[in-house]
């Protein structure tokens, strides 16, 4: 479990993380330092940054769509955020498309939109990475020992002992 986290969803979503940080360094030149440069190589790189977080967020839900009863109610802000950020960003770039000089403003509200947004992901990867490595490692737990040893371990894991699942090794009660 905690290498397919790993291999099919961390890599997209760093790969998505790091071309978000060089669309954000090109946005910053442009709003802030009046470069004229083209919004031409962001627009191609925003494609293959949204291609990658989907594909980050299907292979979520494929794999670990169990977890989302667990940790539902705290991914609701980070993801609504970022669905938000994402709305408004690309209304500002149709903006930006269609006007032959758009105001500085716009570039600004694109880096507003830019540092919510890798912020909002962040904050939900902060959540949910954890939240798998649980999973995984009381997976591993479950296949060797016997359920008293898991929730000895979960207690372990979780530093209360009242409020552990015996099924899956996650903080709550049973």
């Amino acid at each position: 479990m905690v290498e397919t986290l790993y291999i099919l969803i961390l890599i997209p979503v760093l790969l998505y993380l790091f071309f978000s940080v060089l669309e954000i360094w090109l946005v910053y030149r442009i709003a802030l330092r009046n470069h004229s440069r083209s919004l031409l190589f962001i627009q191609g790189s925003t494609e293959l940054t949204h291609t990658l977080l989907v594909f980050a967020y299907a292979q979520f839900m494929v794999t670990f769509s169990s977890l989302l009863i667990d940790i539902g109610g705290e991914l609701y802000w980070p993801i609504a955020l970022l669905m938000a950020t994402l709305l408004l960003r690309g209304s500002t770039y149709l903006l930006l498309f269609y006007r032959e000089r758009p105001p500085r403003w716009m570039y600004l509200v694109l880096l507003g939109t830019y540092l919510v947004g890798v912020t909002s992901l962040v904050w939900a990867l902060l959540i949910v990475i954890p939240a798998i490595i649980n999973k995984g490692l009381c997976a591993r737990y479950h296949q060797h020992r016997s359920r008293t040893d898991c929730r000895l371990t979960c207690t372990r894991l979780c530093h209360d002992p009242d409020h552990c699942c015996l099924q899956e090794c996650f903080c709550r009660s049973s």
